[in-house]
């Protein structure tokens, strides 16, 4: 039902879904080179300080020059993270919002095809609650699913890799990915838990807010029968 919403049909949008995606995963992996440039640091001090030769020229003049470019390479991927952050929010934002839009004007063009039995009930209240919650629900769904659980899951295997690979130590690689699927797991099924409390509490809601946006539209209507 919703699937249509999800993906952009024209050019321009989906350039832009796969533009923010893109971002996204680029995100994840300079996110990850910032701690290594200090590490070149950290290294570059630790061999200096157990040097025998520290009082010479070359070598501090080499772990001055590394420590330093280690900190402007820092600083640098720090400002790019920075940078692919910002562009991700502005791409992923527009295809939310043309995905709002396309719904919302679907879903009241819905509306106004039903038929006279439906709208002479009066639940305008409801109505424009749902309205509001379902616009609302398409940028949730594409913000959850397409730029936070995909690149959470890219992300955890890059930093297992990382660990494996580089460092050296795959244990830490392996419980690190076990992590975020028990995570992901448990947040799962606590999801699930929730659906069937937050769906009695918006059944609800929606009665209120049916009642006093009703009673606000008929106010005429209300005081008369008051009055009788």
């Amino acid at each position: 039902l919703i699937s249509p919403y999800l993906l952009p049909s024209d050019r321009k949008h989906a350039l832009l879904a796969l533009s923010s995606l893109l971002f996204v995963l680029l995100e994840k992996l300079v996110n990850i080179l910032p701690p290594l440039a200090i590490r070149h640091a950290v290294d570059a001090i630790s061999s200096f300080s157990s040097s025998s030769d520290a009082n010479s020229p070359s070598l501090q003049h080499s772990t001055s020059l590394t420590i330093t470019l280690s900190i402007l390479t820092y600083f640098l991927l720090t400002s790019l993270t920075s940078l692919l952050s910002s562009l991700q929010t502005i791409s992923q934002r527009t295809v939310s919002l043309r995905s709002e839009l396309l719904f919302s004007t679907a879903l009241f063009s819905h509306l106004q095809l039903l038929g006279p039995s439906y709208h002479l009930e009066r639940h305008a209240g409801e109505l424009l609650r749902i309205l509001s919650r379902g616009s609302d629900a398409m940028s949730t769904i594409i913000d959850a699913l397409c730029f936070n659980l995909f690149p959470t899951l890219f992300e955890a295997v890059v930093v297992g890799t990382v660990f494996w690979k580089l460092l050296g130590i795959p244990s830490i690689a392996f419980s690190t990915v076990g992590a975020v699927v028990c995570y992901l797991a448990y947040t799962l099924r606590m999801t699930n838990v929730r659906i069937g409390q937050r769906r009695k509490v918006l059944e609800k809601s929606e009665q209120v807010g049916r009642i006093e946006t009703e009673t606000l539209v008929n106010y005429e209507t209300v005081v008369m029968f008051g009055r009788e």
